[in-house]
């Protein structure tokens, strides 16, 4: 009882922080923004997105849009997967 009395008294003095995501939906284009660097939200946003239209969500990275965007033959994506970074220095 004193636990619930606390934690009641201190959920009033200290308000609530919203989580705002930015998401864009193009569904002409079968394409989907998120905008956020949270591993959490974004694992929550494709678990949401698969219940809902049992599709996967595709992140892009470099390497993705590679593939996904620039029609790459056989040989260029085997020779993308191998591709790893690099430090870059000035």
């Amino acid at each position: 009882m004193i636990k619930e009395h606390v934690t009641s008294a201190l959920s009033l003095r200290i308000p609530a922080t919203p989580n705002v995501y930015d998401l864009i939906w193009n569904y002409e284009e079968s394409s989907l923004w998120f905008f956020s660097t949270l591993k959490s939200a974004n694992e929550e946003l494709e678990t949401l997105f698969f219940r809902s239209f049992q599709l996967p969500l595709i992140r892009l990275f470099p390497y993705t849009t590679a593939d996904l965007v620039m029609g790459l033959s056989d040989a260029q994506r085997d020779m993308l997967v191998k591709l790893s970074a690099t430090d870059f220095t000035e």
